[in-house]
């Protein structure tokens, strides 16, 4: 059967490193990176550009011929279940995994990778 592994948390809890190790197992799997669009569109307020994140992230994954992917961005929730309806329509099996680190840690790792918390 199919399979979506839809990996969400925190930023800089770990999404990519994740998804990256895993796309490494196969090469046949298809790894969509919500940061992909959201640095597509930085002029954008915070809000619309969480909407066309979105958008991006769920037409990727639809448009997807592998029968495998990986699919990492920020929010849960109802988001979740967006990318949950577009694997039934694929007849793909959902697995939502949700990381997250101290808040100590997730400020640590955004400094270190943006200069700010």
């Amino acid at each position: 059967m199919k399979t979506c592994i839809y990996i969400s948390g925190p930023p800089c809890s770990g999404k990519s490193t994740v998804a990256a190790a895993i796309k490494q197992l196969d090469a046949t799997i298809d790894l969509i990176r919500g940061d992909d669009f959201w640095d597509k569109h930085p002029e954008l307020p915070f809000s619309d550009r969480v909407a066309m994140t979105n958008k991006y992230v769920l037409d990727s994954l639809d448009k997807s011929t592998s029968d495998n992917a990986v699919c990492e961005w920020v929010p849960c929730g109802s988001f979740a279940w967006h990318v949950y309806e577009v694997c039934v329509g694929a007849d793909r099996r959902f697995l939502h995994v949700i990381l997250t680190a101290s808040e100590s840690v997730l400020k640590e790792r955004k400094l270190a990778r943006d200069g700010d918390q």
